[in-house]
């Protein structure tokens, strides 16, 4: 798998391989969305379950005076409504990052098409002789629209979740006591600061 990826990418033109490298960094992207807004639920429902941390948790007491809501279901209305735009800024940046994905895949199997037709036409009359060119042409399109459609649209798909499984799993293992307790301390105060307080 890895040669036939790597087999892939040295047949790219070098404008194809950058536009792939830039396509990455909006995987990543929409990956730490994806990722930011499954873990801004936690917090939420924390709110919902405890209504007083709202007054309990210095973080949270900031918060909620910055946000100038009058009480703690006004706050909290305004929590829930930060968790929904996070979630539809996840699910825009993913159906984008999917769409871009799937436009390059198209794209690069078209090009390939394209440079596998100029190969032939370039090639000697006598070449033809031997061969029947509706054949020829009828192979290039087969071929071509296999490596779109089964290498190079599931491998794009497959690199946009990979993204995301490691960004789930390197919190996970963070969380999980993967690291020191600084490490950890340091985790918690980013994604549950008002956790502290209840202990």
């Amino acid at each position: 798998m890895l040669n036939l990826i790597k087999n892939l990418i040295q047949v790219m033109t070098p404008e194809q391989r950058k536009k792939l490298y830039v396509l990455q960094v909006l995987v990543i992207i929409s990956a730490i969305f994806e990722v930011l807004s499954v873990l801004s639920i936690g917090p939420f429902m924390a709110i919902v379950g405890n209504i007083d941390l709202v007054e309990s948790n210095l973080i949270i007491n900031k918060l909620y005076i910055i946000s100038g809501a009058t009480n703690n279901i006004e706050f909290l209305f305004y929590v829930g409504l930060g968790v929904l735009v996070l979630m539809f800024s996840a699910a825009i940046t993913s159906i984008v990052t999917i769409w871009k994905l799937s436009m390059y895949a198209a794209n690069v199997g078209s090009e390939f098409g394209d440079r596998l037709y100029e190969h032939y036409i370039r090639m000697d009359y006598q070449h033809y002789t031997t061969i029947n060119s509706a054949n020829l042409v009828k192979k290039i399109a087969t071929e071509v629209n296999r490596v779109t459609d089964n290498v190079l649209q599931p491998l794009v798909q497959i690199n946009a979740r990979l993204a995301t499984i490691l960004f789930i799993s390197i919190f996970v293992f963070i969380q999980s006591n993967g690291c020191d307790s600084r490490c950890n301390s340091i985790v918690r105060r980013i994604f549950y600061p008002f956790l502290d307080s209840e202990k």
